[in-house]
């Protein structure tokens, strides 16, 4: 398909179809680099934006169900002995889901259930503080027993630029360099960006593996 048919392709396909293509071609990414070691195993953190932008306040496009609907789609696709971990953030971080391994249906379905829950009615978007809580979260996952051979990926979920203001004392996207330099065992780190990708962000990956899904969902 050619880059020219790819936009009109995208102009005209859904959000949810958008959004579950790229959850997918990352989820086939990482199950590669989990397949170079026999024990595998990857350690999803996927960090969605609830700000209320996401669900069509201030005039964009009201996509949150159709994001939901797609990491539902991706959670019935994940490999029996990975776990998901989930945050949402908008003026603040919150964790919905702690490394909760999937090792039957059961556990498929609480994850739906979180994900059903989540509601975008945040203010702002504390992009900067969620990155650095995926990555802290990353760390620890890394410092576990069964570590060695598995992978961790981080996913975020947005759609739009970083919004702080009100904030007291906001983690700058960029501050997350170092702590990620440091880091022995690097995950692999996702933007789907529903709009249009912060500049900021790029920032934070000198060291890292990255992998960029840039969607347009305009």
């Amino acid at each position: 398909m050619s880059f020219r048919y790819f936009k009109h392709w995208l102009r005209f396909t859904s959000i949810q179809s958008i959004v579950i293509l790229a959850l997918m071609s990352i989820s086939h990414l990482s199950t590669a680099f989990a397949q170079t070691n026999p024990k595998g195993g990857i350690d999803w953190i996927l960090v969605v934006d609830t700000s209320a932008s996401m669900r069509g306040v201030g005039g964009t496009k009201n996509i949150f169900d159709q994001v939901k609907n797609s990491i539902t789609e991706f959670v019935n696709t994940a490999r029996l002995g990975d776990t998901v971990t989930i945050y949402s953030f908008d003026k603040d971080v919150t964790l919905n889901a702690n490394d909760i391994t999937i090792t039957s249906n059961p556990d498929r379905g609480k994850l739906k259930q979180i994900i059903s829950s989540l509601q975008a009615q945040g203010m702002r978007t504390h992009t900067g503080k969620a990155v650095q809580m995926a990555l802290e979260h990353s760390a620890l996952l890394n410092q576990r027993p069964d570590a060695l051979g598995r992978t961790v990926s981080i996913v975020f979920l947005t759609d739009g630029v970083e919004d702080v203001r009100g904030i007291s004392n906001p983690v700058p996207i960029p501050s997350n360099t170092e702590f990620l330099r440091h880091q022995q065992c690097k995950p692999y780190i996702f933007f789907v960006s529903l709009y249009h990708f912060t500049k900021n962000m790029i920032h934070i990956v000198s060291g890292a593996s990255l992998t960029k899904n840039n969607v347009s969902g305009s």
